[in-house]
């Protein structure tokens, strides 16, 4: 629903303010419970891969579980990323889900992603 109000109340000032609505408004961002979206922290990997999971529509093709992700609230996003080849974790069967991402990991997560999404929409369309 596009006409839903944006839960955050520290995006007005940012020049971003737009494309962060959007974002929320498709679902990729979530509302967080103290009602801010921090737009200039660091994000964790834990909320990469939700976000990840979020906008590309990701599904599990097998279970998978980190030793640092038990009950951990983005434990089923973290599982989509393995089980679809977009992350193996940082060695010893772990995620890290607190750790902050680097570029170079976010890249890494675009290269194998994106191609992915690519050929979803071109199955999609036949």
């Amino acid at each position: 629903d596009m006409s839903q109000p944006i839960p955050f109340n520290d995006i007005n000032d940012s020049m971003f303010k737009k494309e962060i609505a959007a974002a929320y408004k498709s679902g990729i961002f979530s509302s967080a419970s103290d009602g801010r979206f921090n737009p200039n922290r660091v994000v964790t990997r834990a909320e990469l891969a939700q976000t990840f999971k979020n906008a590309f529509g990701l599904n599990k093709k097998f279970d998978h579980q980190f030793n640092d992700m038990q009950g951990h609230w983005a434990n089923e996003a973290v599982e989509i990323l393995y089980s679809n080849g977009i992350t193996g974790g940082v060695g010893n069967n772990n995620f890290n889900p607190d750790g902050t991402v680097t570029r170079e990991q976010l890249a890494v997560f675009l290269y194998r992603t994106i191609p992915m999404s690519i050929k979803d929409l071109r199955d999609n369309a036949k």
